[in-house]
């Protein structure tokens, strides 16, 4: 029985060949990790509060309350999908407690910090306490912390619903505000970085999900067990099964032919045994045993032991048969009988492990740059040449619609909308989920040819024109370059030398009913075969 697998066994064990311990790893990839996260959501929901603040302040009544709508646009997505889906509701008590559980969802729409606030502190306390305790007491502290929950759906949908738009539209009005000479605030300033930095994390995070949720990985907010883990869990009771099936053919081929079986006996079997033992007792008077069934004989009765050499040869002779004209069939060997087997296709899945700490932190840079060239991109084309902009985001969003349907088809509703969301993300960025990459280099130099042309075009749109010239329209053009070259060298960096190694995972398809189901509804179960 194979030991089960550790929780720091899922996160990367080394950086840069550098071997961490079990307290590192714990420090690296549960402290620090959770802990930045948090320190960005609070520095995030306070510049946000304090960015509506000051406009209603400034008598930019429409500004705050766009804000403030766009701070509880995904808090209201999840109170949605939650009360709307009945597999993620909690098991109630007739109506006084589906009424009480509505009112309770109600509440964490309304103050939804509260739970993101108590997600992260329960992570923050498990990974201390698991530094503070050995194997047993730490590996139930880290499964305790890493344990899945609805809060990080939330936290999910809170990048690309809330912080893309809130930095655009932030973006934007610190660009109008600058062409009617109004104060721009350091809180706005701080409220795009922050959700800047959100968007960056969640990318990051997700860049190879669906490579890595071959392995180990799954979503955060979901109690189902990723696929090799739980075929790792199966194996052994299908390899004793398909062993004890093993053993029993081959003793069932090992028996002779001729030994004697017994047989399940009937009512003429037992007419013809009673008839038969009636005869044997009139003539020799010897009884038979027939009382569990007919008795097949293994060989006939051997013959006398004769010791006179002339008798012996006499009855050879004498008993010698004639031998046929025809050669008799061989006697089959039950040593070489070969027994039909079922056809088993191998198929190949490429999955990811987890990145290093160093991967991630220039991962982030990458995708940090980037998204600030893009949304800047924008923000000033939707300022100067609004319909320019409309026009390429329409064009862009059509034309990555189109290649995902193509992908996965129309088969059903959900997937159409699943794409169709997907969509818009990958207008700004690309993350791999319910998207699986077949070739990660073709997509990546069309993807990003894509939107270095698109960002060329939107900030030559208002550069070029004669009314733009000033030092801050420069500025804002020049940045917009720079930070997509910072961008296209972080991530010539990352996929040349930190990205993570694409192992195999070898796939049976096969007709077993507790198998698992790919995606292209065959079934089929893994076998713990990796290679890098």
């Amino acid at each position: 029985m194979e030991s089960k697998k550790s929780v720091l066994d899922t996160k990367p064990q080394e950086i840069l060949g550098y071997i961490l311990t079990a307290e590192q790893q714990i420090w690296v990839y549960f402290l620090v990790a959770t802990g930045f996260k948090c320190a960005i959501y609070v520095f995030d929901l306070a510049s946000g509060i304090a960015v509506v603040n000051e406009h209603y302040k400034a008598g930019d009544n429409v500004w705050g309350t766009l804000t403030l709508l766009l701070m509880y646009f995904p808090s209201f997505v999840f109170f949605i999908i939650i009360i709307s889906r009945p597999d993620l509701w909690d098991e109630q008590d007739g109506i006084p407690g589906t009424a009480k559980w509505f009112g309770y969802r109600t509440v964490q729409f309304l103050v939804y910090p509260i739970w993101v606030m108590h997600r992260y502190a329960k992570q923050l306390f498990w990974s201390i306490d698991a530094l503070l305790h050995d194997e047993k007491e730490r590996e139930e502290a880290l499964l305790t912390a890493n344990r899945p929950s609805q809060t990080e759906l939330y936290l999910f949908l809170q990048p690309f619903l809330q912080s893309i738009p809130q930095a655009f539209l932030q973006v934007y009005i610190m660009l109008a505000h600058y062409q009617l000479d109004k104060h721009i605030s350091q809180m706005q300033i701080f409220c795009v970085t922050s959700s800047l930095m959100l968007v960056t994390h969640k990318t990051v995070s997700f860049l190879w999900f669906e490579s890595q949720k071959i392995l180990q990985r799954k979503e955060p907010w979901n109690l189902k067990t990723p696929l090799i883990l739980q075929t790792s869990q199966t194996s052994n009771e299908k390899i004793t099964l398909n062993m004890s099936k093993t053993k029993a053919e081959e003793s069932e081929l090992a028996t002779p032919f001729l030994q004697p079986r017994r047989f399940p006996t009937t009512a003429s079997d037992h007419r013809m045994t009673s008839s038969m033992h009636d005869d044997e007792e009139n003539t020799h008077n010897e009884p038979t045993d027939t009382e569990n069934g007919t008795l097949l004989p293994e060989h006939s009765t051997p013959p006398k032991r004769i010791t006179n050499p002339e008798e012996i040869e006499v009855k050879r002779m004498s008993t010698q048969p004639s031998l046929p004209e025809d050669p008799a069939p061989s006697r089959p060997d039950s040593t070489n009988i070969s027994l039909p087997r079922r056809k088993i296709r191998k198929k190949k899945l490429y999955g990811m492990d987890e990145e290093d700490a160093l991967a991630k932190i220039v991962a982030f840079l990458w995708w940090f740059f980037f998204l600030f060239s893009r949304i800047l991109s924008l923000a000033s084309c939707a300022n100067f040449q609004p319909y320019v902009m409309l026009g390429i985001l329409v064009i862009h969003y059509i034309i990555i619609t189109s290649h995902l349907l193509h992908q996965t088809g129309l088969c059903s509703i959900y997937k159409v909308f699943t794409q169709l969301c997907l969509g818009y993300v990958f207008t700004f960025c690309f993350i791999e989920f319910r998207y699986k990459l077949k070739n990660v280099t073709v997509f990546y130099i069309c993807y990003f040819l894509l939107m270095i042309v698109e960002i060329l075009i939107m900030s030559l749109s208002w550069f070029l024109s004669s009314e733009q010239d000033s030092f801050w329209h420069r500025f804002v053009f020049t940045i917009i370059f720079g930070s997509c070259a910072i961008s296209f060298l972080s991530m010539a960096l990352y996929l040349t030398i930190l990205k993570p190694k694409v192992k195999t995972v070898y796939v049976e398809e096969t007709s077993h009913p507790q198998s698992t189901t790919d995606s292209t509804g065959r079934c089929c179960r893994c076998i713990p075969t990796i290679h890098s």
